[in-house]
């Protein structure tokens, strides 16, 4: 995500993390890290990414957040150029481009059912 967005976005979450009671620890090659377990996603905040032409895409906890042993840590970092939206955002969500209207468009999918619930 490009360091300015980051910067707000990691802002914004250790402040929630802080009131919600859970403890900022440092790890190695992730930027924000909570003392926590999956539990705590469900107290956590969703975060929406908006686009042009009224395109939101919903990130719930679990595709900000990644379990590190006894810690949750995000899964965004920053770049200082461009905003990747990495697999785990993508979880559970059809992108469709409109090439001709340089256009995307999100939907909820569930990737189960495509490959008959195999995986």
């Amino acid at each position: 995500m490009v360091k300015a967005a980051y910067d707000i976005l990691e802002h914004t979450l250790a402040e929630h993390g802080r009131r919600i009671g859970v403890k900022r620890v440092p790890r190695t090659n992730f930027g924000l890290c909570f003392r926590a377990t999956r539990a705590i996603l469900s107290q956590l905040l969703t975060v929406t990414l908006h686009f042009e032409h009224e395109q939101d895409l919903v990130l719930t906890p679990n595709k900000l957040f990644i379990a590190q042993e006894q810690d949750i840590c995000l899964t965004v970092s920053p770049s200082t150029r461009i905003t990747i939206i990495g697999a785990m955002q993508q979880l559970g969500t059809r992108f469709i481009y409109d090439l001709a209207a340089g256009r995307v468009y999100f939907a909820p999918k569930n990737c189960n059912a495509d490959t008959g619930g195999q995986g």
